[in-house]
């Protein structure tokens, strides 16, 4: 795969065997072809894609992912694979700043032996880092069943940065069919946005990589933008949670499923649809999912947490005619059992943070980690 000639980039890394350069307005059709290459792998196999707006790549804002290639200095232009940085506000240790997040790592199948692609690699990221004005705080996510990227990247290597796990996640998936108006959530509207704000801030600004609820986010509206829902009990802001579809972001397309579902799934989706599971698309479709974000509950209302879902749910297959929501939830956290009652599917992750400084102690973060799925 060869990248086409541009013009010089304004910010470049140069590496002992690779060079790291972020890309411009004619890469977006390679980096989707690159994306196509490497499936994420796990029961399920998914392609990504740059979504419904690719312009972002040639024209992103200071916070939207800045993807870089890794490209070949002895065979010019030859591209060896890519990754991507973006910075967010989160919480961390109950405070309030940005933190970057990894992401798109991606390396062709021929280079995947060479460690000194992963090497030039990773030692350009505080290079870009420093040139957008990021923050020092780094972290992504590893599939739990991905053993191969789990043995190379826990494995403390001299010459890479060290990944330290500080929690897990469960990406839940469930069908939008089991979807039941109670009548309990509220759409939110421009006087609420404030109130909103605080009370995500007071029950999930004590989570690690909670998101933080930024103008953007609050006031925004249309696709991109998430749609938000409260639950009051007598008159008190007692829940929220957000309607998001991030088609805008990026796009997700099945790849393939691991053995036996790859032969049983028609059968297994007639039983899925007798259960209320969602059922799994064949390889090649898009998966046409919503995200269930920033949910947050007061103690008292969390008994009522199911009913909530499932109203997110009807309301989700009403509007959108999404087939499928998602939400991230810790295994630590109270919601996690009570959501987990419901038929779901369940794809698990493992959050790290990944740092350069490895004459330092390891960063650890105490409690429970959330981020927000849909923003990663």
């Amino acid at each position: 795969m060869e990248r086409p000639q541009t013009h010089a980039t304004p910010v470049s890394y140069e590496g002992r065997e690779y060079r790291c350069v972020p890309v411009n307005a004619q890469d977006a059709a390679l980096i989707d072809a690159l994306l196509r290459e490497s499936p994420m792998q796990g029961w399920v196999r998914l392609r990504f894609s740059l979504g419904e707006r690719p312009d972002a790549v040639s024209q992103p804002s200071a916070d939207t992912r800045h993807i870089i290639l890794i490209q070949e200095k002895r065979s010019p232009g030859r591209i060896a694979g890519l990754y991507a940085l973006q910075a967010f506000p989160v919480y961390l240790d109950g405070r309030a700043c940005r933190a970057v997040y990894l992401s798109f790592l991606r390396i062709r199948p021929e280079f995947r032996r060479r460690i000194a692609v992963l090497r030039d690699g990773y030692a350009a990221i505080p290079h870009f880092a420093a040139a957008l004005g990021f923050p020092d705080d780094y972290f992504t996510s590893i599939a739990a069943d991905n053993l191969p990227a789990r043995r190379l990247l826990e494995a403390d290597l001299r010459q890479l940065p060290r990944y330290t796990l500080q929690g897990e996640m469960r990406t839940l998936a469930f069908s939008t069919s089991l979807g039941k108006d109670y009548g309990l959530l509220q759409p939110a509207t421009e006087t609420d946005r404030e109130e909103l704000a605080a009370f995500y801030s007071r029950h999930a600004g004590f989570c690690q990589y909670a998101p933080v609820l930024d103008q953007e986010c609050l006031y925004g509206g249309g696709l991109g933008f998430p749609e938000f829902f409260f639950l009051r009990q007598n008159g008190v802001l007692a829940a929220c949670l957000a309607l998001w579809d991030r088609r805008d972001a990026h796009g997700i397309t099945v790849d393939g499923y691991r053995a036996p579902l790859n032969w049983l799934r028609p059968a297994y989706n007639l039983y899925a649809r007798c259960r209320g599971l969602p059922v799994l698309p064949k390889p090649g479709d898009d998966l046409h999912s919503i995200f269930i974000s920033f949910a947050a509950f007061a103690p008292e209302a969390l008994p009522l947490a199911g009913r909530c879902l499932r109203e997110a749910l009807y309301i989700a297959r009403s509007r959108d005619h999404a087939s499928t929501a998602l939400m991230g939830v810790s295994p630590a956290n109270p919601l996690c059992g009570l959501l987990e009652a419901l038929p779901h599917h369940v794809y698990e992750t493992r959050i790290h943070s990944v740092d350069w400084r490895k004459d330092d102690p390891a960063l650890r973060y105490s409690g429970l980690v959330q981020p927000e799925i849909a923003l990663l």
